[in-house]
């Protein structure tokens, strides 16, 4: 009979697996790139770069990214210049070498439909990956994935972790993850000190 663990006793089990190198959870990071800048009003939207408050904001996320115990091991990005810049830059947060950041056309305005395929696609060896896209289809994505909606579309910079107990990427059912974190700036940044005037 398998044994179905929740809350603290399935938290134990993930953590003596991962030390164990027998991890059977499947983890899918999905983040919305980072915000971008309008500036260049001839560029295309494909290659609009980031803007410094887009790049600030995600390295006001690195502390609580990196303090997590489930890290990517590789990071799927669109191939637009914002979501590649977000996705090099939370690379360097893990550590991860170029060879583990793929960037993919597959992953500009795609449907949810096509990320969840695009997930389900992955080699069975990866068992934590990274998605850095788009809205619609991302936030359409997390609802897709996890059991319960979230309350509204994903900020820019915003990174939902969903866990899947499953052994093999084909498995993944909609509405069949569990949220193990949302997280996203705002809920970071503090109010700057008001001036009281005198």
């Amino acid at each position: 009979m398998k044994r179905i663990f929740h809350g603290p006793a399935r938290e134990a089990l993930r953590t003596s697996l991962q030390l164990a190198g027998e991890l059977r959870l499947k983890i899918v990071f999905l983040v919305r790139h980072a915000k971008s800048s309008w500036k260049d009003t001839s560029l295309p939207d494909r290659d609009r770069p980031l803007k410094k408050r887009g790049v600030n904001d995600l390295w006001l996320l690195k502390p609580v990214l990196t303090g997590k115990d489930c890290k990517p091991e590789h990071i799927f990005s669109s191939d637009a210049v914002r979501a590649a810049e977000t996705a090099k830059t939370l690379a360097g947060f893990y550590g991860l070498k170029k060879k583990n950041v793929t960037l993919s056309d597959e992953l500009y305005g795609s449907s949810p439909g096509e990320i969840l395929a695009f997930i389900r696609d992955r080699e069975d060896i990866l068992h934590r990956i990274m998605i850095v896209g788009h809205n619609p289809g991302l936030s359409e994505t997390a609802n897709l994935l996890g059991a319960r909606p979230l309350e509204a579309a994903m900020p820019t910079s915003a990174v939902a972790c969903f866990s899947f107990d499953v052994e093999r990427w084909r498995q993944l059912r909609e509405n069949g993850g569990l949220v193990e974190f949302y997280i996203y700036p705002r809920e970071y940044k503090r109010e700057a000190p008001r001036s009281t005037g005198t």
